[in-house]
């Protein structure tokens, strides 16, 4: 009798898939009302986060879930979630930078931070190249 592992890696990433899958439909869900009080709290504080950059949210978690199916190595795993959060992040900043008006913050909060540190440093339409950069 060794320390072995539960269940097999491969079964693990399958539970992860099917979770992060379940997530993803509920923030889909939740800005329709139809996601309950969970839902209406959760999709207030991430639209605050990430504005109308919202929906990048489940689809990065419906990647994820594909990636996890897919994947039978964890680096691969470190490396599509370190990729998702870099896809977040400049998707954030590109929807900031190309469509906000004055006063507004069509990348939430988080997307008006990354996209005022690029512009501080880089200018409006080289931080707009460096986020596309990023984004692909």
């Amino acid at each position: 009798m060794g320390g072995g592992r539960i269940i097999k890696e491969e079964t693990a990433h399958a539970i992860v898939a099917v979770i992060l899958a379940v997530i993803a439909i509920f923030l889909a869900f939740a800005p329709t009302g139809k996601a309950g009080i969970v839902g209406k709290y959760s999709h207030s504080a991430l639209s605050y986060l990430f504005g109308t950059g919202y929906w990048l949210v489940p689809i990065i978690f419906l990647i994820l879930a594909f990636s996890f199916f897919r994947s039978g190595r964890p680096k691969l795993v470190t490396i599509n979630i370190v990729g998702a959060a870099l896809f977040l992040v400049s998707g954030l900043s590109i929807i900031e930078i190309l469509f906000t008006k004055p006063d507004t913050h069509v990348g939430g909060i988080i997307g008006f931070g990354i996209s005022s540190a690029l512009i501080f440093l880089f200018e409006k339409t080289l931080s707009g190249i460096i986020s596309i950069a990023i984004l692909v």
